[in-house]
């Protein structure tokens, strides 16, 4: 899997996962364009069918807008986001 994810975010170097919730995991990264370690949050694959009956996913989508915009201390920084061929995601500050 995160093989998979290396060969289309090539941006990145999987470290390991750190979360993996119902609809998206969080993986350690270093970006290579930027030399930071980051976590990356990737929405997981969803049916084609689903695409159009799931308003989790559009949240999904919608969550880097929403977080971009807030600033204070108590909230994690969101520095990119990207959508691939079937996943999106999007690059934060990783909390050590």
């Amino acid at each position: 899997e995160i093989n998979e994810l290396g060969n289309k975010a090539k941006n990145y170097v999987f470290h390991h996962v750190i979360s993996n919730g119902a609809f998206a995991k969080v993986y350690s990264v270093t970006n290579l364009k930027y030399s930071r370690k980051a976590a990356l949050k990737v929405g997981k694959k969803v049916v084609e069918h689903d695409l159009h009956s799931t308003s989790n996913l559009s949240y999904l989508l919608r969550e880097p807008l929403l977080i971009k915009n807030l600033n204070h201390p108590n909230v994690i920084k969101i520095f990119d986001s990207n959508t691939y061929s079937n996943f999106s995601a999007f690059e934060l500050e990783l909390l050590d």
